[in-house]
Parts: C-alpha cells; sequence; structure tokens
C-alpha cells in the first residue's frame, strides 16, 4: 500500500512540475520581505478554477479562531473558508510577487493551522516555504533556506509550529518558532540507523506537549516527546485488526488527547486513547470516498473531513 500512497502523491506534486522547474532556472530567491508579497481576496476569473465552495484536491484542515472550517484547496491555490454548515465564507489567495521579471507565484497549500491571534500558517508545496498571513495581508514567509518539501503543519499551545518535511526522501519533523526560526529536526537518521519516517503527512502536538505523527510509510502513529525523542507508535499491526491502519493520512485530538486518524483504505476514523489504545470507530463509506484529513470542531460536537480526490468535497457530520 506504500507504494500506492506514493504514486498518489506523485500525481498530486506533478501538477506542481512547472512551478518547481520556473524556480530551478531563476535565482534562490530568498524570504521575501513584506512589500513583495500581497494577497488577494477576490475570486479569480480563471477556468481552471473551481467555484468558490467547491475543491480541487482539498488536503488539510483545522479551524479558524471564529471556529470555522479551513481547507487548504491545492490544485486552486488558495484556502478556503465555510460554515460547519457548508456555506462558504471566503477564500485567501496568496500571492508571492517574483524578483525575476513582473511573474506572480501562486502557491499550493498542503496544510494549514491557525494560531491565538489569528494567523493562518500554511505549508506551501510548490514554493518550499511556510506561508504566514492573515486574512487579508501575508506577512512572511520562512522555511526555503532548508529547501522544504513541507507536508503537515501543527502549533503547540507555547507557540512553536511543527512540520513534516519530505526533502529528497529525507523525511523529518522540523520545529520553527513563529518568526520563523529553525529549532529542531527530528527523525533524521545517523549513517547506521534506519530512518524513523516514511512519508509522515499531516501531525498533531498534544497538551502534553508530545508531537504525534500520521507516519504513512510506516503504517503507524509515531509518538515524540517535544525535543524529538520516540516514545511509542500505535495504529500499527500490534493494535489488532481493529485498530491497525495502513497508510494513515489525517489526524486531530480532543480535549482528552484521545485521537482521532483517517484510514482512507477502509473508509473510516479511528479514535484511540492518549495511550495508543483503540476505542471506536467511524464508518465513513456511504459519505466519502478515500478521508484523507480530520478537524474537530472547537465545541467538540463535529467532525470535518476532506476527500483525496481531484473533484474532491469537505464533509461534516456529528462527532460520536
Amino acid at each position: 500500500m506504500a507504494k500506492i500512497f506514493k504514486t498518489i502523491e506523485q500525481k498530486l506534486t506533478q501538477a506542481a512540475d512547472e512551478i518547481v522547474e520556473q524556480l530551478e532556472r531563476t535565482p534562490s530567491l530568498p524570504d521575501l520581505p513584506n512589500e513583495l508579497l500581497d494577497i488577494d481576496l477576490d475570486f479569480d476569473i480563471d477556468t481552471n478554477t473551481s467555484p468558490p465552495g467547491r475543491f480541487r484536491y482539498p488536503l488539510g484542515l483545522t479551524v479558524n479562531q471564529e471556529g470555522n472550517i479551513v481547507v487548504t484547496d491545492f490544485d486552486n491555490h488558495r484556502i478556503q473558508i465555510l460554515k460547519w454548515d457548508g456555506k462558504f465564507q471566503k477564500q485567501i489567495k496568496c500571492k508571492l510577487k517574483s524578483q525575476v521579471g513582473n511573474n506572480w507565484l501562486s502557491i499550493r497549500p498542503m496544510d494549514v493551522a491557525v494560531s491565538d491571534d489569528g494567523k493562518y500558517y500554511i505549508t506551501d508545496e510548490a514554493n518550499e516555504q511556510i506561508v504566514v498571513t492573515t486574512d487579508k495581508k501575508v506577512s512572511a514567509t520562512f522555511g526555503r533556506d532548508a529547501r522544504l518539501q513541507p507536508r503537515g503543519i501543527a502549533l503547540s499551545k507555547d507557540g512553536y509550529i511543527v512540520v513534516t518535511d519530505w526533502w529528497g526522501g529525507r523525511y523529518c519533523v522540523r520545529k520553527y518558532t513563529t518568526s520563523g526560526e529553525q529549532v529542531g529536526v527530528y527523525g533524521l537518521p545517523g549513517a547506521d540507523e534506519q530512518p524513523i519516517f516514511d512519508m509522515p503527512l499531516f501531525l498533531a502536538v498534544n497538551s502534553r506537549n508530545q508531537i504525534l505523527v500520521a507516519n504513512q510509510g510506516r503504517h503507524c502513529i509515531h509518538v515524540l516527546d517535544w525535543n524529538g525523542k520516540f516514545l511509542f507508535a500505535f495504529a500499527d499491526r500490534q493494535s489488532g485488526d481493529q485498530g491497525y491502519i495502513n497508510g494513515p493520512t489525517g489526524i486531530d485530538l480532543d480535549s482528552e488527547d484521545n485521537v482521532y486518524v483517517c484510514d482512507p483504505n477502509r473508509k473510516r476514523v479511528v479514535k484511540f486513547n492518549c495511550k495508543g489504545r483503540y476505542m471506536s470507530e467511524i464508518d465513513l463509506s456511504h459519505e466519502l470516498e478515500r478521508p484523507y484529513a480530520i478537524v474537530i470542531s472547537k465545541d467538540k460536537r463535529k467532525l470535518a473531513f476532506t476527500e483525496f480526490q481531484e473533484i474532491g468535497r469537505a464533509s461534516c457530520r456529528e462527532r460520536v
């Protein structure tokens, strides 16, 4: 199944090849100053762009300060914000101005996290960076010096950012301050060590500052302490047939640190306790073809999911 996920991800990133090739032919761009950053809140009249409320490869999910659903709309180069009844609220389309010519570089957002002060932290796969924006203005970018291939992103309660990175197949988790300073890299093996991660995707930070990573290629959830030390794994074959997830993707936590994990191959979401013990599951086979990401509402009563399809959907339901 790891080969299937690699094929899916190759299809996803193939759409960004033209932008990546263009960047490689031009001088490397540093993190751009604010005056070269802009944001477009208007509907982009483009035949290749879906109308607001529709998606092309919806991927990451979170909720903002107002409690609305925030969805990364990868192939439409935007973030969409929706009510829990599915009603469209607004879209955010970040465009970075190139230093070469008058070109604008559109983002391809993989995942998003929202801070307590209302900033959106977006993993931009196409331009190999993290983009920081409000719903009105981009304020910063960082990570280009490490030539990221960022995937998932999460924020800790004390103001740090953790990101899964796929650059060159050297899978790892990177930790940053909210100002963009890298303060940790976890999971890169030494010369004689086996890698911990294989295609790590979404991640979450619990109330004890433990980092939970959906480790697709290893078919489990890896749990690290705040300094990157491996603690334990679950959702692997040792969890039994009910708890085993072949290629976990989305992950979120409730107020008791229970863990909800998307199992796209079996079209379900599995609930574990904070120690990784199987508790229950939600069958999504009649709602979504491949549940990919998950988020829990602020009132903890509802769940939202994305579907990994070119013409994908975001789906909501009551929490059980």
